[in-house]
């Protein structure tokens, strides 16, 4: 009779195979992976060091108004509110808002870029005096999958200024 055969061991093979792939596929597929909003938002409360994007950030479109608002002077300045919503389920820092001017009659010409920090928000009779004395960046982290609203003031557009959209930036 053959001699007796020691256990075959298998699982212990098959789990470092299972985990080897799962690591290489990690590995590899890692950009598509840190763009789960799920994942980034772990690693960001795990204190693992992530650096913000601007994808982290939506404006809302329903919710930006533009507005024309007269000033004590008589001249008229451009008061654009909206809200900006943290997407992650973690504080962060508010980003920057690109200001992008396009032209009246070739809306596909940028005339202008601007970028302005979210600050606190000014009173309307800040607003109306002559000069507008921004008020300081805001330097409160933004809840997690809350939002934050901002008031931008636009004393001076570029001349021929048809439309503007707003894009978070992260600084």
């Amino acid at each position: 009779m053959p001699p007796q055969r020691k256990k075959a061991h298998v699982w212990p093979w098959l789990l470092a195979m299972l985990m080897t792939t799962i690591t290489a596929g990690f590995w590899i597929q890692q950009e598509q992976w840190l763009d789960n909003r799920w994942l980034r938002s772990t690693m960001i409360n795990l204190n693992i060091p992530m650096q913000q994007r601007d994808k982290d950030w939506l404006i809302i479109p329903e919710s930006v108004h533009p507005e024309w608002v007269t000033r004590n002077d008589g001249s008229k300045v451009l008061v654009i509110r909206g809200k900006l919503s943290n997407l992650l389920a973690c504080d962060l820092m508010a980003p920057d808002v690109e200001i992008t001017f396009y032209a009246l009659n070739q809306p596909d010409q940028v005339l202008d870029v601007r970028q302005r920090p979210i600050s606190m928000r000014p009173d309307e009779h800040a607003i109306k005096q002559v000069p507008f004395i921004r008020t300081q960046a805001d330097s409160m982290p933004v809840g997690p999958l809350s939002s934050r609203e901002f008031i931008f003031v636009m004393e001076t557009l570029p001349a021929g200024s048809g439309d503007f959209t707003l894009t978070p930036r992260v600084r």
